[in-house]
């Protein structure tokens, strides 16, 4: 009884303790808010909004967030605090530190401090702010008919507002198609309700007043339609004009040893790496290396450090071509022995790319195992021309003074990045000839992304109601888009004849052959083909079978890692297994993965000295809307 009574104690003495900010709960309420309103000539409503709130807690001071919908503007004139009948200005201060200070803390809500922080909670305070704003493009316009509908509260609220009032003038030049009061009213108005004013609305005078239209001009309509059936029709082309050249067609369906030896290995491995996907990069310098030294042309050692040292075997001038090319490069000043850190150092101020010493060459052996056929016909630079014709036509706009900076530059520049990806994502479909229409159409995904965008852009924001969107701007809007499209389209689609592609589908075969292989405990495989599994892009797979399974195997060359080597190769079965190159068939001790990975170190590019690289950053924003009426509403309280 003791203990609980001294807890009990202890408990009261800290709540005491306390101080009285801890205490005082934060609660906000208005007495009143009353709405002076007049609607001028132009379409503006002129406000004077007097808020009475009544603050009890540590709130900072109020708040009001505007619920500025597309092409609507605010502009606000002044805020003052009232006393009595006197009226004093605040200041404008984004630091908002001293009483009677307010900004807006983003686009739409603007706070004014009432209490600093060091100051006693509020109990029971009642201040009066009056807030002075234009509204812009609130008026609704169908024809010659015009609507205002408009929340003159702010419904998102937690307080309740006792007493609510909204005085509404008209300029002359509107006429009401209804009964219009002096004074609106209501009371005890709870949160999430507003005070929403409808009132049909004719107009006599002489300008053009600001509206939005309800309805759509018809060049916007015309351009949402080809938005839509562009894209369609250009697409369903495609894979017709795909599915027509066999693109779609399934892979060979029967593999095995006897066929891969026909049909892949047959072909040097690296002419087999360009022919598949189309390209020739430093995978194919791999592959190079690799077969010259299943040839014996070339002995290759590996390091701890993941370095590879390489032995010339034979006389350089027994070679030609492109594997000339590579030797000269590799072994610079006659000389026959070289590594990953001699190539560095000497061209560390000229630069070095070994894909340059091969491209031409292998290209064109490449180009030879191809089945003969007429290229299919394409019309070049659609998507360039696209883009360069819409952003001429919108920098027009730009130009005349009817669309803003930063508008101008989100349309022309923000389509750069759509454009780049689209045409990266077709490319790397046409180079995987593995993959089939579902992946075709995944592609794509870039494309409806930037249509859609225009599309909604085009729907929601494109036409001002004051200054309509001109048709040039229109159409330069919907042929950036397409500029998108056709980048995609224009990638994506295949430019080799039916034959050629049946080709690449055929090693492509032999590819997932090579990739169900690994999958399993004991592989139909030998070592000697490790060059064309490099061939095919598959180090990752092999070196996951070596991590899984291969940790067992013999090192069937013997040597150390730093020791050159060498492996077999040719249509004999070699050590009739598959190791994982583990040891010394390409004479390093880490087997295939080791290899791989020294030469892929020793074929990348070097840049040279002066070369140098930059990065930047990124930024991001956010907004905010509520309910209410085609206009007004938001949202009050403290902050």
């Amino acid at each position: 009884m003791t203990r609980r009574f001294i807890t009990a104690c202890a408990v009261a003495l800290c709540v005491v303790a306390l101080p009285a900010g801890a205490m005082a709960q934060r609660a906000l309420q208005w007495d009143d808010v009353a709405v002076v309103a007049h609607l001028d000539a132009e379409g503006r409503l002129l406000v004077t909004e007097t808020q009475t709130m009544v603050f009890n807690g540590d709130w900072n001071g109020g708040e009001r967030r505007f619920n500025i919908r597309p092409r609507q503007k605010l502009r606000l004139e002044g805020l003052d605090r009232a006393e009595g009948d006197r009226r004093i200005p605040m200041v404008r201060d984004s630091s908002l530190d001293d009483v009677d200070d307010y900004a807006f803390t983003d686009d739409t809500t603007l706070r004014w401090r009432s209490r600093l922080a060091t100051d006693a909670p509020f109990a029971n305070a009642r201040r009066t702010y009056v807030l002075r704003y234009q509204l812009s493009n609130i008026l609704l316009k169908d024809g010659d008919s015009y609507k205002l509908d408009h929340d003159f509260l702010f419904p998102d609220r937690q307080g309740v507002i006792t007493h609510a009032s909204v005085a509404l003038t008209l300029d002359p030049a509107w006429q009401p198609r209804t009964d219009v009061r002096s004074l609106y009213a209501a009371e005890q108005v709870p949160p999430g309700r507003g005070l929403v004013l409808t009132i049909p609305l004719g107009y006599s005078g002489a300008g053009v007043p600001a509206a939005l239209a309800t309805n759509l001009p018809r060049g916007i309509v015309g351009a949402l339609w080809s938005l839509l059936i562009v894209p369609i029709v250009v697409i369903g082309w495609l894979f017709s004009r795909e599915r027509s050249y066999g693109r779609f067609a399934p892979l060979h369906g029967h593999v095995d040893e006897a066929w891969i030896r026909e049909h892949i290995i047959a072909h040097p491995a690296e002419v087999v790496a360009a022919a598949w996907d189309t390209k020739v990069d430093s995978a194919e310098v791999v592959t190079l290396i690799a077969r010259l030294v299943a040839e014996g042309k070339l002995k290759s050692g590996t390091s701890k450090s993941k370095s590879m040292t390489l032995h010339l075997a034979v006389d350089r001038k027994k070679l030609d071509g492109y594997e000339r090319a590579l030797v000269d490069g590799l072994f610079f000043q006659q000389r026959t022995d070289t590594s990953t850190d001699a190539i560095q150092r000497h061209y560390r101020k000229t630069g070095f790319d070994p894909v340059t010493l091969i491209r031409p060459g292998l290209e064109e052996r490449a180009a030879a195992i191809l089945p003969a056929g007429p290229t299919p016909w394409r019309v070049p630079f659609v998507a360039t021309t696209l883009y360069f014709g819409g952003a001429l036509l919108v920098a027009r706009e730009w130009s005349n003074g009817y669309l803003g900076t930063p508008v101008a530059a989100l349309l022309t520049l923000g389509a750069v990045p759509f454009i780049l990806v689209a045409r990266q994502l077709g490319l790397r479909f046409r180079a995987n000839i593995q993959w089939g229409a579902a992946k075709a159409l995944s592609t794509l995904i870039t494309v409806a992304l930037a249509v859609g965008a225009a599309a909604l852009y085009l729907w929601r924001w494109a036409d001002s109601g004051v200054e309509p969107a001109s048709d040039g701007f229109v159409v330069g809007v919907v042929m950036l888009a397409l500029s998108v499209l056709f980048a995609g389209v224009g990638a994506l689609k295949s430019t080799q004849h039916r034959a050629a592609l049946a080709f690449r589908k055929m090693l492509a075969s032999g590819r997932e052959f090579f990739i169900t292989e690994l999958a399993k405990e004991r592989p139909s495989l030998r070592d000697e083909w490790f060059p064309w599994v490099l061939a095919f892009g598959l180090g990752k797979h092999m070196d996951e079978w070596s991590a899984q399974r291969g940790s067992g195997s013999t090192n069937l060359a013997g040597g150390d890692s730093t020791s050159p080597g060498s492996f077999s190769s040719g249509t004999s079965s070699g050590s009739g297994t598959w190791t994982g190159f583990a040891g010394g068939r390409s004479g390093g001790g880490g087997g295939g993965a080791s290899w791989s990975t020294a030469a892929a170190s020793l074929a990348a590019p070097i840049a040279a000295a002066a070369s140098s690289s930059s990065s930047g950053g990124s930024s991001s924003s956010s907004g905010s809307s509520s309910s209410g009426g085609s206009s007004g509403g938001g949202g009050g309280g403290g902050w």
